[in-house]
């Protein structure tokens, strides 16, 4: 049975869809695309609908009207292309063609049969096995740079042999497969209820129980009170736990990481006491654990400024995965990461090494009497990120000198963006923007010494 859908209304009515029937009529005609079954109408577009014949679903946008919205991140073409790119993984509908017309666009694709997942109307074991197996799903799309952003229970569809199929790709995203993963596996839920398997698996576990309430009596709601706490705790945590078991034909790449990620967890530079990375970072399906991932980062980090052929230098490098991407993910031509802690810079030295770039750590203090700054300084580098370090160097006044002495610098500070700029500005940067926000909701400054 093909899942329910939203009744079909008619266009011009209470709903406040402004297209006559005529208008969807002469752009089915130009499409070729007559005798459709009304499947779906947006609420959000009324240019948008759905329909089915066969084995076929048809989305239809009207030229002319909301093709996006704040909601949705593709056309209809380039929702077809991401499907191109996901063809072939079992669990994701097959694209079969996009076509286009003066007034409007169509993409034709796969018509899945099956029954939204209604979590009230499951059974516990059957949930967590669709958990299970969009995890699988998840990490294959991954592998391919796709992200989804959209899991919730009506876009995963569960089909009478016992499969599972994610649709709406209308808001994916590309990325390098090891931020796919992270994206789609370890984005914390404090970015949202859903659109990403910790915050969709806590919204069906709350759902679920919350639907078995009322025959538990005081007794099961305290029982549910005790659970939701801990799920809310075990999800939001980002990644915290064991590292991964490997299998003994484990490539020695990924042994590198597992050892990487031992050492870091051990490290004084990374939540001490907790045995915790710094990041978290998927990497060929295996999960490491740590405070943030690194994947939300990196995707920040990444978009800035043009990497390509710039030296770059990194003060307070912790593992060094800034280094290593730049290097391996933006076209850098050189990178030097620098950190008080031998122990971490020897888990950077494992990471680089996994993923085959080469830059260079050394072990500097930035609190130390000696002249650190003409080693570094020799170093010509063309941007140095200074990331969450001046609030833990006690001479502040020294490492901003330090700063003044380059063309560009990003920036991280634990103070206002307004105290953060002024202190650029006092170095000698003429132009300070805002780029972007870390994890922890800071300002990331871009400062150049000439303006725009």
């Amino acid at each position: 049975m093909t899942a329910a859908a939203p009744e079909a209304r008619g266009p011009g009515d209470a709903h406040g869809d402004p297209h006559s029937a005529q208008d969807w009529e002469d752009a089915l005609t130009r499409l070729d695309l007559q005798g459709l079954t009304p499947y779906w109408v947006s609420d959000d577009d009324p240019g948008r609908r759905a329909y089915v014949k066969g084995d076929r679903l048809y989305k239809i946008v009207l030229h002319g009207h909301a093709v996006t919205t704040r909601s949705r991140n593709r056309t209809l073409k380039e929702e077809f292309e991401i499907l191109e790119t996901c063809r072939g993984i079992a669990g994701v509908p097959a694209p079969l063609d996009f076509t286009t017309w003066r007034d409007a666009d169509a993409l034709i694709m796969e018509r899945v049969d099956g029954h939204h997942l209604v979590v009230r109307d499951v059974s516990f074991s059957l949930m967590r096995d669709a958990l299970r197996r969009l995890h699988a799903l998840l990490e294959t799309l991954s592998e391919r740079g796709i992200v989804h952003n959209d899991l919730r229970p009506e876009n995963l569809l569960l089909t009478a042999d016992g499969g599972l199929v994610l649709i709406d790709f209308d808001q994916a995203t590309t990325a390098d497969p090891e931020t796919a993963a992270d994206l789609n596996l370890r984005r914390p839920r404090s970015e949202g209820l859903y659109h990403s398997l910790p915050g969709i698996s806590y919204c069906l576990h709350r759902t679920w129980l919350i639907s078995r309430l009322p025959s538990w009596g005081l007794r099961g709601l305290r029982s549910l009170r005790g659970q939701l706490r801990r799920m809310t705790t075990r999800i939001t945590r980002s990644g915290r736990g064991a590292l991964p078991r490997l299998p003994e034909d484990a490539s020695p790449m990924i042994i590198s990481v597992r050892r990487s990620w031992e050492i870091a967890q051990r490290a004084h530079a990374n939540a001490a006491g907790q045995d915790l990375a710094y990041y978290s970072l998927t990497v060929r399906g295996y999960t490491f654990p740590g405070e943030r991932p690194w994947g939300d980062r990196w995707a920040m980090l990444s978009g800035i400024t043009r990497y390509s052929g710039q030296r770059v230098l990194e003060l307070g490098c912790n593992q060094g995965l800034l280094s290593s991407y730049l290097l391996k993910h933006a076209g850098a031509s050189a990178a030097l990461g620098i950190d008080v802690d031998a122990q971490i810079l020897e888990s950077a030295r494992l990471l680089a090494t996994a993923f085959d770039v080469e830059p260079e750590f050394r072990q500097t203090d930035l609190d130390s009497d000696e002249d650190w700054e003409s080693g570094l300084t020799a170093f010509e580098p063309d941007i140095v990120f200074a990331l969450n370090v001046l609030n833990w160097v006690l001479d502040k006044e020294r490492l901003l000198r330090f700063l003044g002495t380059f063309e560009q610098v990003i920036f991280e500070g634990h103070e206002s963006i307004t105290i953060e700029s002024n202190r650029l500005r006092e170095a000698g940067f003429q132009s300070i923007h805002v780029a972007g926000l870390s994890e922890r909701k800071r300002a990331i400054l871009f400062a150049r010494k000439q303006g725009d």
